[in-house]
């Protein structure tokens, strides 16, 4: 019986050459102090703005030698917007106060997975990963 030596074949995977890293540094949502609103005799509606911003980290580090082969940093940002009426009056002694809105804000998910797809395209735009 033979042992079996370490030889790299054509069409053999071998161990990785590189990593992919990367965190996200910054996610903040705040309220803008801007907006609409206005009741007349207890009837109108409301207009408020919000916006979150995400930013990501990326590196590619050649496992070999340890060097950052390429590194990128990304931000971007979403803007939602919440839309709500209102109806409240008086009905004797009963009081009576109606009220609906209507939000329209894209998800976090969407934003960092925007920032990662362009991440990816200019990594493939780099070369670094192509021998």
């Amino acid at each position: 019986m033979s042992t079996a030596a370490a030889s790299t074949e054509t069409g053999v995977l071998t161990g990785p050459q590189y990593m992919i890293t990367g965190s996200i540094t910054e996610y903040q949502i705040s309220k803008e102090s801007g907006g609409l609103g206005l009741v007349i005799a207890g009837k109108g509606g409301t207009q408020e703005y919000a916006r979150a911003s995400v930013a990501l980290d990326l590196r590619v580090t050649h496992l070999s030698s340890g060097e950052v082969v390429w590194a990128e940093s990304l931000k971007g940002e979403i803007i939602g917007e919440k839309i709500g009426i209102q109806l409240f009056s008086f009905l004797g002694k009963n009081i009576v106060e109606f009220e609906t809105g209507r939000g329209k804000q894209q998800v976090i998910n969407l934003v960092v997975r925007t920032l990662l797809e362009e991440a990816v395209f200019k990594l493939v735009q780099s070369g670094v990963l192509t021998n």
